[in-house]
């Protein structure tokens, strides 16, 4: 994960840049009406080959290829001003949970060159096999674009201008998102048909999962409730359980049985923090269990407050902890028949583009380069 946060930083660095450089402004490459007749086609195809160098985004020029399918590329320069467009719409469905949004946007900015490959594979089928002929498709990108003009008030050129120099990304968006379905709903039906049979079998796995998922947690709650009994009256001592315990796969138990060392004043759950610092050395804790484990906890040493002369506290006492952990089987997530209906169509149509990808990679037809490697964080 450190790896990743450096990576964010180095990239929303570029994105900063990008946008002070380019923020505002008409789109100068090529004129709008050009961008409209060409929706998904802003860059010229050439030949890309590897280039025997391995580099990650942030060190990439702009001009940089990151991926190209079938010569159509994906520079870097691009790929900050996909990500720039990609947060600014995060940001705004996501506006009451920043945290979630930047966590979806990070994940989102490590998908994308692989993403973008698969999407344009897919454009270059639907092409080849002229699923939807070229006016066709302006006809369907101006006429969503004219509709969203109205529902916003206001001329096309003037909601097309909002996106300044992002715009032919916008364009290319509506137009690969149209092709690609009209590809899918013609020539990639889903693995399986999902009928009320097929949902009304998955909810009786979901129940059925979901009592073992319980049973073997009230089990695995009920042997550490067993521990801390025995711990209590001496029939066994802590760290013997930690070192007979400590390979066995249904438990989480680090070197030692060691866990962390908590401040006074800084824990979240005051409850818990009462408990912690009201017991003395040795003294095991009720059982703590969140979403994903239960924990059997002994206060293995209390350090006292540092205070001056004068009876300041200097720094607050601490506790350090021991735990022995047991994983939870998490529970699945109970729907409705519609809910579920929805899902399994979604899954079954994602599966079928997969396969059908993977197809359009070691068919001979098409070509996918990555003249830099995949390692891009």
């Amino acid at each position: 994960m450190k790896a990743k946060r450096i990576c964010w930083c180095a990239l929303t660095g570029l994105m900063m840049a990008s946008a002070f450089i380019c923020g505002c402004g008409k789109e100068s490459e090529r004129t709008r009406a050009e961008i409209l007749s060409e929706p998904l086609e802003f860059e010229k195809r050439i030949e890309v080959e590897e280039s025997g160098k391995a580099k990650k985004i942030a060190e990439m020029q702009p001009d940089d290829i990151i991926v190209a399918v079938n010569g159509y590329p994906l520079r870097q320069k691009d790929y900050v001003r996909w990500m720039q467009l990609q947060y600014a719409t995060i940001r705004k469905q996501m506006k009451n949970n920043r945290q979630e949004a930047d966590k979806y946007f990070e994940q989102l900015q490590f998908q994308f060159p692989s993403q973008f490959a698969k999407n344009r594979l897919l454009i270059d089928d639907a092409m080849r096999q002229g699923v939807l002929p070229q006016s066709n498709l302006v006809v369907e990108v101006e006429n969503l674009l004219q509709d969203q003009a109205a529902k916003n008030k206001m001329p096309l050129d003037a909601l097309l201008d909002k996106f300044g120099n992002n715009q032919k990304y916008v364009i290319y968006q509506i137009a690969e998102r149209i092709l690609i379905k009209k590809l899918v709903d013609e020539k990639i039906p889903p693995l399986t048909q999902v009928d009320a049979t097929f949902v009304s079998n998955t909810q009786a796995r979901v129940i059925q999962e979901n009592n073992i998922a319980s049973a073997t947690n009230m089990h695995r709650r009920l042997m550490l409730e067993g521990f801390r009994r025995d711990i209590i009256a001496g029939k066994v001592d802590f760290h013997d359980l930690v070192v007979k315990y400590f390979n066995d796969g249904r438990f989480e138990i680090e070197d030692g049985g060691k866990w962390e060392t908590v401040t006074f004043g800084e824990m979240e759950d005051k409850t818990f923090e009462e408990q912690v610092f009201s017991a003395n050395e040795g003294s095991m804790l009720p059982l703590q269990e969140d979403d994903d484990g239960i924990n059997l906890i002994m206060v293995h040493k209390k350090i006292p407050a540092m205070r001056d002369k004068d009876g300041n506290v200097l720094e607050r006492s601490q506790c350090e902890l021991l735990c022995i952990r047991m994983a939870k089987e998490p529970l699945l997530l109970q729907q409705s028949d519609e809910e579920i209906m929805r899902d399994l169509k979604n899954q079954m149509q994602i599966q079928a583009i997969d396969i059908y990808v993977e197809k359009l990679m070691t068919n001979g037809v098409h070509k996918v380069v990555y003249p830099f490697g995949t390692e891009f964080f």
